[in-house]
């Protein structure tokens, strides 16, 4: 089974599906086909109920219980108006969750959220700086703040991190991905603090350059569904903006919670 769809531009695709009525088995593999082959998904003008979008995002894979993670997000909760920094989320733990969703309930205002793709980063590395960067590893930390890189070198064992490749295979596809995220990566290990900052900071801006930016303007009803190993995320600040009420699903086994260690920070934010 196809669906129809159409190609978005650096990355992505916009899927002409009411995701209020349940898909057959054949449309379920269709909707993961799509999803691992352009790793992020836009569905417009929906109407569903966290019962619609909770089985929507089930046909990709596990999702967390409604008390785990399941949030309705506005510019009056803790994340406020502010901008946040690019990241996937909980990669400060063995576990990250590997897919995520969002549901725009109420849109009253020009807002974005945007997407990177650490596949396509990768792609576009020079090929000595990817042969640098082959056999290296990165510590993530659960972020304090979430509009700006605030992370230092060294790390207090009692706060949430854990390692990965800088290049890292993708568990379901195989693709060399960047893992490197703004907001989480404290350093470069094996690497003295100056340069790996330094390096940090070159990966950065080759992974958040803008040719490779995907913006995603909300609307009431959109409904997106993104691959959280593949892809970054990130806002500006949302001072204009009059409205913003989303509802968050999750996909995946384990919760932060299942997972981190006793000290994590939640990270209210991490999910714009």
């Amino acid at each position: 089974m196809e669906l129809r769809h159409r190609s978005l531009s650096p990355f992505g695709a916009e899927v002409d599906l009411d995701l209020s009525r349940p898909l057959d088995e054949a449309g379920q593999g269709a909707l993961r086909d799509l999803l691992r082959h352009h790793k992020l998904l836009v569905f417009r003008g929906q109407d569903l109920s966290e019962a619609d979008q909770i089985r929507a995002v089930g046909y990709v894979g596990p999702v967390l219980p409604p008390a785990k993670e399941h949030l309705e997000l506005s510019l009056d909760d803790e994340s406020g108006r502010d901008k946040f920094a690019y990241h996937s989320d909980i990669w400060f733990t063995p576990e990250p969750y590997r897919r995520l969703s969002l549901y725009g309930i109420e849109i009253d205002g020009a807002t974005t959220t945007h997407f990177v793709n650490g596949v396509h980063a990768a792609a576009r590395l020079p090929a000595a700086l990817r042969e640098r960067l082959a056999a290296m590893t990165a510590t993530f930390v659960s972020p304090t703040c979430l509009d700006r890189r605030d992370v230092e070198y060294a790390i207090a064992l009692s706060r949430p991190q854990h390692r990965w490749p800088v290049l890292l295979d993708h568990p379901d596809t195989g693709e060399p991905l960047l893992s490197v995220s703004e907001l989480c990566t404290a350093r470069l290990d094996d690497l003295p603090p100056d340069e790996s900052e330094a390096l940090l900071l070159e990966l950065f801006a080759h992974h958040y350059a803008e040719p490779g930016v995907y913006r995603h303007h909300w609307h009431t009803g959109d409904l997106l569904l993104w691959d959280n190993i593949a892809l970054q995320h990130g806002r500006d600040d949302q001072k204009d903006v009059r409205r913003r009420r989303l509802r968050r699903i999750v996909g995946a086994e384990k919760s932060v919670y299942d997972q981190a260690n006793p000290g994590v920070v939640r990270p209210t934010g991490m999910m714009s």
